[in-house]
């Protein structure tokens, strides 16, 4: 492996790094597999969107495609059957593909094709895993999962680029806090992660 950034010898800069343990899961080993796979979809002509940078898209006059990218599962689809599977050849040339079949379940969601024309999202299988691995699989439904006379501190945050809004929020805590404290310490935490999460604020 090249040394990465930041622990770089310049007395020994052709040297490399000895894994002690599966490169899977080192903490850069997320970023660097993205790396390669945006270098590679930008060879294919794909540019991801500034709204999510895991949807990659390409347009031509004759059709187009998407990609979504999350870890290493890939959802690929476009207008042009064709161009799909050259696509996933040229894929499959550089990352060894697995599974390469149509999409039946997808980071919880689950597609059913009723007909040709239409297909139906939806999260059945998912929501019963979470019951599942929680063991309530077996238990009543209630019109709330909180005692109703609970009263939760309400807070919002304003993020401004300049003079400009560029993010806001107000909500219902989901816990009740001790203090108040503790309320305005959680809707700071919960501003601060909107604002390390959005790449807008990268630059």
């Amino acid at each position: 492996m090249s040394q990465p950034e930041g622990f770089t010898s310049l007395a020994q800069s052709l040297h490399v790094c000895k894994l002690q343990r599966s490169l899977y899961g080192l903490k850069q080993a997320p970023r660097v597999w993205f790396t390669k796979l945006k270098e590679t979809l930008n060879r294919f002509g794909f540019t991801y969107t500034k709204s999510n940078m895991s949807l990659f898209t390409r347009f031509s006059h004759s059709s187009v495609m998407y990609i979504l990218a999350y870890v290493d599962n890939i959802l690929v689809t476009g207008t042009s059957q064709m161009k799909l599977s050259n696509l996933i050849a040229q894929l499959n040339a550089v990352f060894a593909l697995k599974n390469v079949e149509k999409m039946s379940y997808f980071l919880g969601i689950e597609a059913v094709k009723p007909n040709d024309n239409d297909m139906l999202l939806c999260q059945t299988k998912y929501i019963k895993d979470l019951l599942t691995k929680a063991g309530t699989r077996d238990a009543k439904a209630i019109p709330t999962p909180m005692v109703s006379s609970l009263k939760l501190s309400a807070y919002g945050f304003c993020v401004f680029l300049g003079p400009n809004l560029v993010l806001w929020s107000s909500r219902k805590q989901n816990a009740v806090s001790k203090s108040s404290t503790e309320a305005e310490y959680q809707g700071l935490v919960a501003g601060l992660t909107e604002i390390l999460w959005d790449p807008k604020f990268d630059e």
